[in-house]
């Protein structure tokens, strides 16, 4: 079954002003399925031996050989040919016009040393994330643009009606977003391929961004972060309990987020000079993954999973809105925390807590108010996402929100 992906409308409108668009994100999201629509009659793919090997001992020659080709020509798995760039910014430059190419790659290009050429000026980046709920639901939520254009108080509507089921919720907290596992019906054959997927990124594909001393590290670090997801970024701790040195940690850490398997939540505060100084929280890019790497039917785990589903999907959303805002976390240094602030280009700040339950009280929305009173005017509104079947106001512009409202 194919699903709708929503950062596809975000591909034709750059094809329309923009000679070459770069749809990077994790192997297996589903990246070549979806550029292929746009014209299967030039398509070429570097896992092809033969292909890779022409491009990799003539990259200008074989970006020539390309030049009566219909457009766009699609190119897939650029990652493995960084030789190309070069050529590929000259090709641009002898012929400005829009549409010329569309590139996938499964490396975070933009944070890679090894690339020649960021293209800049010529190019539109764009993630494809694993499949979200609502894009296998098929329905495009549409609330985070909602909430930055119109006043929060006046979009209470907005979330009464249900995009899901607690069933479709359980379904995705166990299979994830990648569109393989979440097809198969039988935990074993889920576990078979993320199994085979991690085996192959870990081993073979890291090995075209960057040098690996040591494979078992690098899958004892993601299996690590994967029990730790939420938590803040120790880079000493992990040293420590990996029992490896920091820069060996440090440089893993860095190939896993250029593989996409792992993402810093940055902190939120209102000096900008102080959110690079203080820790990020860590995640990985799918809650299937989590799944498979630390199996565990203890119910405290249930919150964190739970943390880990909405900032993929806050992730997703995001990644197709309109207003794009930035996703923060907030704590104060006496530990008041709370788990998601969203904050666009005027300095707006939408926040919303996370609880694993199904009843709410006036206790779980007091980090909220703190951070209301703190910023009333920049302070749009805040929700706490949780099980219940209800919207319930807690306060102005204080929601407790069903998570099955929201995704």
């Amino acid at each position: 079954m194919t699903y709708p992906r929503f950062c596809q409308e975000a591909i034709k409108q750059a094809l329309a002003d923009t000679p070459l668009i770069i749809v990077t994100g994790a192997r297996q999201t589903g990246k070549s399925t979806l550029v292929s629509q746009f014209n299967r009659r030039s398509s070429f793919t570097f896992d092809d031996w033969s292909t890779f090997q022409a491009a990799k001992n003539n990259p200008e020659g074989f970006i020539q050989t390309l030049a009566k080709n219909p457009l766009p020509i699609l190119l897939d798995e650029v990652q493995l040919v960084p030789e190309i760039f070069l050529p590929l910014k000259k090709r641009v430059d002898q012929h400005r016009q829009p549409g010329l190419f569309i590139l996938t790659g499964s490396a975070n290009l933009l944070n890679w040393e090894g690339l020649p050429d960021s293209l800049a000026g010529r190019t539109e980046y764009i993630t494809l994330h694993p499949l979200s709920l609502s894009e296998i639901m098929n329905h495009q939520p549409t609330w985070i643009d909602q909430i930055f254009v119109y006043d929060f108080a006046d979009l209470l509507n907005v979330f009464q009606k249900s995009l899901a089921t607690a069933e479709h919720i359980e379904r995705f907290l166990t299979r994830g977003g990648y569109p393989e596992p979440f097809k198969r019906d039988q935990a074993s054959r889920r576990s078979a391929w993320h199994e085979s997927y991690i085996k192959a990124l870990l081993e073979r594909d890291v090995r075209s961004l960057d040098t690996v001393e040591n494979p078992f590290i690098l899958r004892q670090l993601l299996t690590h972060l994967a029990l730790t997801v939420g938590s803040t970024l120790n880079f000493t701790n992990l040293a420590l309990k990996l029992q490896t040195s920091l820069p060996t940690v440090r440089k893993y850490f860095r190939l896993l987020g250029l593989l996409y398997l792992c993402h810093e939540l940055k902190p939120w505060h209102r000096n900008l000079g102080k959110r690079i100084i203080k820790s990020p929280k860590i995640f990985l890019n799918d809650v299937g993954l989590v799944q498979y790497l630390v199996p565990s039917q203890d119910p405290s785990q249930r919150g964190v999973l739970m943390e880990q589903f909405v900032f993929n999907e806050l992730q997703k959303q995001i990644s197709w809105s309109q207003t794009k805002p930035e996703l923060y976390f907030w704590r104060t240094s006496e530990g008041k925390e709370i788990d998601f602030v969203m904050e666009d280009k005027q300095g707006k700040v939408f926040a919303l807590e996370v609880k694993a339950k199904s009843t709410l009280n006036a206790s779980d929305f007091s980090h909220l108010k703190i951070l209301q009173q703190n910023i009333p005017g920049q302070f749009l509104g805040g929700i706490v996402v949780y099980n219940g079947d209800k919207v319930l106001p807690f306060g102005t512009g204080l929601y407790g929100v069903p998570v099955t409202h929201l995704f």
